[in-house]
């Protein structure tokens, strides 16, 4: 046997000092210690709150029938009629005297991606004429036509009262993507949102469990923490890639509470049966550790060959789930 060298020893400190700077969070850590006992039924998907303006240090308004002839101003008299004009506004305010509102009216808002900033809060559901707030009778649509993905999170900011839809990306979350980021995610219809396999992905049956991407509706990754709470969930799909609805990788403590998640699949593209796209609703690995709690999962499916219709968790990950309802989830395998 080889003595080994300084520079093995040095690789070989250099390893263990990196494994132990990166070291998983606590094990007592948990996503949701004070979540509530029982199943809750009627708290379940989008609902209505109302929006205090004297919390906020400003609020733009945004109205996609607002008058163009006019000079919109962000007001509630003189609303913008694009959010593209609210978010530059918002950077120009910055948040030092307080969080900013943009609060956007029914109708339908043709988005690229649109990257959140720390303490920035999107809320939706308004009447234009009023503004007050309905999400159910006033729906507003943030839609990125399948050429984007549609939201990309940040620390501290809200995303409240939208139907997300059209995202289509060949990466991770399609609908919202969250890196080393912990939004609030609440009150909101995903729909129809869907991340593309890899462009060197293989259809080739002898390779099993394939890199894909994952999370058709929100994908996060590294340290992301979210309150994930009071959504509808449905028909979001993965090409090859975990979690149909929500996919969770490399330590993410997320809150998954009070949502429906109905009919999403993942794998819809593996037609060679690899293995690759697990969990139809949710698929967590690499040491993310969710609390999942007073959801209901219906009809999801995991194809290719893959496992979890529901849930799926890997790789030291270990959810904590209670008080969820299962009805109709389908897996290729197990």
């Amino acid at each position: 046997m080889k003595r080994p060298t300084p520079v093995h020893l040095l690789t070989s400190l250099w390893v263990i000092a990196t494994t132990v700077l990166q070291a998983d969070p606590p094990e007592h850590v948990n996503a949701w210690t004070a979540a509530p006992h029982g199943w809750h039924l009627d708290q379940l998907g989008p609902r209505t709150n109302p929006i205090d303006s004297d919390d906020f240090g400003g609020v733009i308004y945004v109205s996609a029938t607002g008058n163009e002839q006019n000079s919109p101003d962000g007001s509630i008299t003189s609303p913008y009629r694009n959010l593209v004009q609210a978010l530059d506004q918002a950077v120009t305010l910055g948040t030092e005297s307080g969080p900013i509102a943009i609060l956007l009216a029914e109708g339908r808002y043709m988005v690229g991606t649109i990257a959140l900033a720390p303490g920035l809060n999107l809320y939706g559901g308004f009447n234009p004429e009023t503004w007050e707030r309905d999400i159910h009778l006033h729906p507003t649509i943030l839609d990125s036509e399948e050429t984007s993905r549609v939201l990309i999170g940040a620390d501290d900011a809200t995303v409240d009262g939208f139907v997300i839809t059209g995202g289509k990306v060949q990466g991770h979350g399609a609908g919202i993507y969250c890196d080393q980021a912990s939004p609030t995610i609440t009150n909101n219809t995903f729909i129809g949102n869907h991340t593309v396999e890899p462009a060197d992905y293989s259809h080739d049956p002898d390779r099993r469990r394939q890199r894909g991407h994952d999370g058709g509706a929100i994908g996060l990754v590294d340290y992301s923490n979210p309150v994930i709470h009071h959504n509808l969930f449905i028909g979001n799909t993965t090409g090859v890639g975990y979690g149909a609805a929500i996919s969770a990788r490399d330590d993410c403590i997320p809150q998954i509470g009070y949502n429906v998640f109905w009919k999403n699949i993942c794998g819809t593209a593996d037609d060679s049966i690899t293995r690759s796209s697990n969990g139809g609703a949710i698929g967590l690995l690499n040491s993310s550790r969710a609390g999942i709690f007073h959801n209901l999962f219906v009809g999801n499916e995991a194809q290719g060959g893959s496992d979890g219709g529901a849930i799926f968790c890997e790789y030291f990950s270990w959810p904590e789930i209670r008080w969820n309802v299962f009805l109709g989830n389908y897996a290729g395998d197990d």
